[in-house]
């Protein structure tokens, strides 16, 4: 059964809803923009070994995010995010985060 987003109106699957919004929406929020704001991305980053970085920590992760709770690991498979527990680019430097998780480790950047 397709629901109606909130933001836009358009029919899609429950499914596919983040925080009630469709994918669209969500590619559309301009607080997506927030990190270039707040300095969160690096001018200067190396983009390659970022790159690099990123796909590895995806295959350790097997495409989920690695955020557990309660010894049991969290399920989401879409999404994902890098999240750097420390600065560098070898992949043992960060995991592989769901929306919700890599927000929560960031609490005070106010990003959505």
């Amino acid at each position: 059964m397709l629901r109606s987003c909130p933001g836009c109106g358009q029919s899609v699957d429950p499914r596919v809803l983040v925080q009630n919004r469709c994918p669209r929406c969500l590619r559309q929020d301009p607080r997506r923009m927030a990190r270039a704001v707040t300095g969160s991305w690096s001018p200067g980053r190396d983009q390659k070994a970022h790159a690099e970085m990123r796909r590895a920590v995806r295959r350790r992760a097997g495409g989920r995010c690695e955020h557990l709770e309660n010894g049991q690991r969290c399920a989401v498979t879409y999404g994902l995010q890098l999240h750097h527990d420390r600065e560098g680019y070898e992949p043992e430097d960060g995991r592989m985060l769901c929306r919700t998780h890599h927000q929560n480790a960031h609490p005070t950047h106010g990003i959505g």
